[in-house]
């Protein structure tokens, strides 16, 4: 199952953001988001996001993994478009380039932009960029009905529901601090979805 997720930030009291449609959790997307960040500044990170629509949009340059053209990230293939034969003997279709870009669509860029709290269904992870604390926030998707157990110890919750799940905020992390130890962060956060659920996350 892809871990989706989102980096987003603050326009005017309106959480808004890109998508990122795999492997999202802390010590991948978050990784390399704390890294983007604290090369870049916050405010740095957030201008360069602000023209794109999609994380791995960024971070190819607006380049399609596809077609090599400038043009966005994909949002689908479509591969039966192709003139091309399925293998006989793997019955998947061959490597094609499309170098005019007319099998598959593109995003509209900074248009794709929405709001991750309100796709809570959807959205595992978010990493909201702050400017005022020079942080990144990390929250992630849970059930609406544990809510109150986490707002017993201390978690500040979204208070947006979509389709029974919510967002929690698990950390705020400071650029001003030392690189996370991710291999550590992941295990404080499996050992509190433990206490909370008494079960796996």
């Amino acid at each position: 199952m892809s871990i989706r997720g989102s980096v987003a930030w603050d326009i005017h009291g309106f959480i808004i953001g890109v998508y990122n449609g795999d492997d999202s959790n802390p010590a991948g997307l978050g990784r390399r988001v704390w890294h983007y960040a604290k090369n870049l500044g916050i405010s740095g990170l957030k201008s360069r996001l602000q023209g794109y629509g999609d994380w791995v949009e960024f971070e190819h340059g607006g380049v399609c993994e596809y077609c090599g053209k400038v043009t966005g990230q994909p949002l689908s293939v479509q591969v039966t478009n192709l003139l091309v034969q399925r293998d006989t003997e793997t019955g998947l279709f061959p490597s094609v380039p499309d170098a005019e870009a007319r099998y598959h669509e593109h995003g509209n860029s900074a248009r794709d932009h929405f709001e991750p709290f309100k796709d809570a269904q959807m959205v595992h992870w978010i990493y909201i960029l702050d400017e005022q604390f020079n942080a990144v926030e990390v929250w992630f998707r849970a059930p609406e009905y544990g809510v109150y157990k986490y707002r017993n110890l201390g978690f500040q919750v979204s208070g947006i529901v979509d389709d029974g799940f919510t967002h929690v905020l698990f950390r705020k992390l400071s650029l001003d601090n030392d690189y996370p130890d991710w291999t550590l962060f992941e295990k404080e956060f499996e050992t509190m979805i433990r206490m909370v659920n008494h079960e796996e996350y």
